[in-house]
């Protein structure tokens, strides 16, 4: 029982420690930057364009 009970805070202590090192590796930037990262940018001309026209927001059939 005491073997289990070592076993386990060892691997708690293991799961803290993993955790801080992942934190502290992680880009730390402002809230708004975190939550809205930047698009993707196409590389070719032709996926460019087809990114402009399929990105751009919904025309209205409505609209004049």
């Amino acid at each position: 029982m005491l073997i289990a009970a070592i076993v386990t805070i060892a691997l708690a202590g293991l799961l803290a420690a993993l955790s801080a090192a992942a934190f502290l590796r992680a880009p730390h930037g402002s809230p708004r930057r975190m939550l809205a990262p930047p698009r993707p940018q196409p590389r070719s001309s032709w996926l460019r364009a087809v990114w402009q026209r399929y990105s751009a927001p919904p025309q209205s059939v409505w609209s004049g």
